[in-house]
């Protein structure tokens, strides 16, 4: 791809910065989510080099919000993952574009697991005015990756209300499941998991487990991202100390420290 760019003639150079940006940012994406952490966060750095090239704030921005959200699920030092999600804000004058959805969806995310409830919902409030003045285009694609629709609006929400403990975490969640498509697995597994998650921090830990050992075993091992294992955690690191011998954590808790094969026929 470098040589090509560098090949080209000059009069095309901002078309092949483009194309450079788009390759190098979907590398970076497809490395995180085969669980290749270090490769990714080096290609990462070409991706938001490569944004920078061509001069437009909005794919800087998509480039720097994406990756602030590959490093909170990393959970990278949380001062920079706010740095770099209010970077690509900065950066695209929170113009409505799939990168500042996504910057405040690490906004609101970060500040409720900083116990940060307030800052989370208004980042929340800000995203939902973004998502409005998204163009049409991008809210209705829901297949590409470089779509934003309202299923990533409805998962940032599931996500806040479950990790606040919101009494309306249940209808969040509930909102989110009803909006995506059969086959999304991935993202499915994560909203399962949030129900998981609520369940053990009300007392259920019993219910809690048990729902989210089968959303994992479920899932074949290509589809255990790093995304679902982070949050199959989470559930786990709910369960209060005096639990952690139950049986059935210590079986969840080998599940997600031991590869599990594929399932037959997938």
């Amino acid at each position: 791809m470098q040589r090509l760019k560098q090949a080209a003639p000059t009069a095309a150079a901002p078309e092949w910065a483009l194309v450079n940006a788009q390759m190098t940012w979907l590398l970076a994406l497809s490395l995180n989510l085969a669980g290749l952490a270090r490769e990714s966060r080096r290609w990462w750095i070409t991706a938001r080099r490569a944004a920078e090239e061509t001069g437009d704030p909005r794919r800087i921005a998509l480039v720097t919000g994406y990756e602030a959200m590959q490093m909170l699920y990393e959970q990278r030092p949380m001062s920079t993952i706010v740095e770099r999600a209010e970077n690509a804000l900065a950066l695209a004058r929170r113009t409505p574009c799939a990168g500042v959805a996504e910057a405040l969806a690490v906004c609101a995310q970060a500040r409720v697991l900083q116990g940060d409830s307030a800052g989370a919902r208004a980042a929340l409030d800000e995203q939902a005015d973004v998502f409005e003045r998204l163009p049409e285009a991008t809210k209705s694609d829901k297949l590409s990756v470089v779509g934003w629709p309202e299923t990533r609006l409805l998962h940032t929400r599931s996500f806040v209300a479950t990790h606040a403990g919101h009494a309306d975490a249940p209808q969040a969640q509930r909102e989110a499941l009803q909006a995506y498509p059969t086959g999304h697995i991935r993202p499915i597994a994560q909203i399962r998991l949030h129900e998981a998650l609520s369940a053990v921090r009300r007392g259920d830990i019993a219910e809690g487990i048990d729902r989210a050992r089968n959303v994992i075993a479920a899932l074949a091992e290509h589809d255990r991202s790093p995304f679902i294992r982070r949050t199959a955690t989470s559930v786990l690191e709910a369960v209060p100390e005096t639990e952690v011998t139950r049986p059935a954590v210590v079986e969840y808790r080998e599940l997600l420290t031991v590869p599990m094969p594929p399932k037959q026929g997938v």
